[in-house]
């Protein structure tokens, strides 16, 4: 798929997210500008329906920090697939406009603008993808949205907690695929056992 990633922020949520892209064969074009329009010219302005023509997809940051993001979505955007995300609060119209299943979805949560907040987009992205992706069927779409808005997010940071727990485990004993599970080793699996049966996981 042609992808647009619009995200002008400076840290590495959208250079994580144009690699795992790549890396799954997707065609990416990432719009690290402002959506910044002339004064007086008019919306949506050309540049924007330029940047938007031939795409598949388009990946949209609609935070607080990335100016028009609002207009862009509502004029340039309203038949192509969106995947909106942000590192704090969503607009309310966006939001509203992602709140019924269909091409235009919001991710749940915000991502947060640490370190991680790659990881957690794409955690993410890769469940909305994973509907849509080798289908052709007219609900993928509907489908994916459910995946991405029913998703639990208390149950995904406890399952990311389980993962994290286990490979500090795997790193301490220095473990490989090819070894032989040992007592000691199988002991210290007890405790993320223990950890995955009080979470219900």
């Amino acid at each position: 798929m042609n992808c647009l990633i619009v995200d002008s922020r400076t840290e590495e949520r959208a250079e994580v997210l144009e690699e795992y892209l790549r890396s799954n064969g997707h065609q990416v074009l990432r719009h690290t500008d402002q959506l910044d329009a002339l004064p007086g010219a008019p919306i949506p302005c050309p540049a924007w329906v330029e940047l938007a023509q031939n795409r598949d997809i388009v990946f949209l940051h609609v935070g607080d920090y990335q100016r028009n993001a609002l207009q862009f979505f509502a004029h340039v955007l309203p038949a192509l697939p969106v995947f909106c995300y942000t590192g704090t609060a969503a607009p309310i119209e966006i939001a509203a406009q992602c709140s019924s299943p269909g091409i235009h979805v919001l991710c749940p949560d915000p991502t947060g603008t640490d370190a991680a907040a790659g990881q957690r987009l794409v955690a993410v992205v890769s469940r909305w993808l994973g509907c849509i992706e080798g289908r052709s069927d007219s609900g993928r779409f509907v489908d994916a949205w459910h995946r991405v808005r029913n998703l639990d997010v208390e149950k995904e940071n406890s399952l990311q907690a389980l993962e994290n727990e286990l490979g500090i485990i795997l790193m301490e004993f220095e473990w490989t695929p090819e070894m032989a599970v040992t007592i000691e080793l199988r002991d210290r699996l007890r405790t993320v056992k223990a950890l995955r049966a009080d979470w219900g996981l």
